[in-house]
C-alpha cells in the first residue's frame, strides 16, 4: 500500500516533466521571429545588343575576279561581332569581325554582337548569291509615254551578259573610265519643313537615341543607312507645314529676280513665285 503511494506521485512527476518538455520543443520549433528570410528574387537579364547589320544587303550580285566585300556594323557602343560563313550559328569562339569579309561564291554570312552589360544579340543571317560572269539575271522593263496610252506597259525582259554576236546577244556594258562626264557630288532627297522640327526640336531633345539613330540612317551607310549627301526643303510652304508662308512676304516690294538673260531685274510681285520658276531661276 505504501509503496503504491510513493510511485504514483513519482508517475504524475514523470508526465507533468515530459509534457513540459514536449511543449518547450514544439515552441522552439515554431521559432517565429528567430526564422531567416526568404531569398530576394533574381534580377532581371541584361537586355540584348542590337542585331549586326550588313552591307550590301543579303541578294543576288555579279561574280567578280576581287570577289564581293560585305561590312558589318552594329549600333551598340563598343560591341564585339562574331561571325561565321559556313551557315552554322555564331558564339563567342566564332571569328571576331575587324574588317570587311570578302567572298567569292555564294555565302550565308550570320552574325552576333556583345557588349558590357548587354547578352548576346539576336543571330542576324544573309547570303550572298554570287553570279558567275556573264550570266547578268533579266532586268524587267516597262514603259510610260507622254501620251500616257502606255503606263509602266510591260516589255521584253533584258538580259545583260558577256555574249557578243549570235542570236542572244549579251548587250554588254562598256565603260571607259578615261573618259569623264558631269561629276556627281552625292545624292539627296526632299524633306518638309515640319519632318525637320520634328526631328531636331522634339526627337533631339525628348528621344535622342532615336534621333541619333534617324541622322545615322539618313547621313551613313551604317546598318540601314541610305548616305544622303544633303536634303532640299521646299522654298514654301507644303501642305505639311507648320504654318503659312512664302517668297512673297514682302508684302509687294521691289525683289530682285533673276532674269533668263542671268541678269538680276527688279520685279513688282502681287503674288508668290510659282515653284518651278524658283528652280528654273535658280538652276
Amino acid at each position: 500500500m505504501r509503496a503504491d503511494r510513493f510511485a504514483n506521485p513519482w508517475l504524475q512527476f514523470a508526465a507533468i516533466s515530459s509534457s513540459a518538455a514536449l511543449v518547450i520543443v514544439l515552441a522552439a520549433g515554431c521559432g517565429g521571429g528567430a526564422s531567416s528570410p526568404p531569398p530576394p528574387p533574381p534580377p532581371p537579364p541584361p537586355a540584348a545588343a542590337a542585331t549586326p547589320a550588313f552591307f550590301p544587303v543579303p541578294g543576288a550580285y555579279s561574280q567578280t575576279s576581287a570577289g564581293q566585300m560585305v561590312t558589318l556594323t552594329d549600333v551598340t557602343a563598343a560591341a564585339t561581332i562574331y561571325y561565321t560563313t559556313d551557315g552554322s550559328t555564331p558564339t563567342t569562339s566564332s571569328a571576331i569581325y575587324a574588317n570587311p569579309i570578302t567572298i567569292n561564291a555564294t555565302t550565308t554570312i550570320k552574325a552576333i554582337a556583345t557588349a558590357s552589360g548587354f547578352s548576346a544579340s539576336v543571330v542576324a543571317s544573309g547570303t550572298y548569291t554570287l553570279t558567275p560572269p556573264g550570266n547578268g539575271p533579266p532586268v524587267a522593263v516597262v514603259v510610260t509615254t507622254d501620251d500616257q496610252t502606255r503606263k509602266l506597259t510591260p516589255q521584253g525582259s533584258v538580259s545583260f551578259s558577256t555574249t557578243i554576236g549570235g542570236s542572244n546577244p549579251g548587250n554588254p556594258v562598256y565603260v571607259d573610265e578615261t573618259e569623264v562626264y558631269q561629276p556627281i557630288e552625292g545624292f539627296g532627297a526632299a524633306t518638309t519643313d515640319t519632318a525637320m522640327y520634328n526631328l531636331y526640336e522634339i526627337a533631339k531633345v525628348k528621344q535622342p537615341a532615336q534621333f541619333d539613330q534617324a541622322v545615322k540612317d539618313l547621313f551613313t551607310r551604317q546598318g540601314n543607312g541610305i548616305g544622303l549627301s544633303f536634303l532640299r526643303n521646299p522654298m514654301g510652304a507644303s501642305d505639311l507645314a507648320r504654318s503659312v508662308y512664302s517668297f512673297d512676304d514682302n508684302k509687294d516690294a521691289n525683289v530682285p529676280v533673276v532674269s533668263q538673260a542671268g541678269q538680276p531685274t527688279n520685279q513688282n510681285h502681287g503674288q508668290s513665285l510659282e515653284p518651278a520658276r524658283l528652280d528654273e531661276n535658280l538652276q
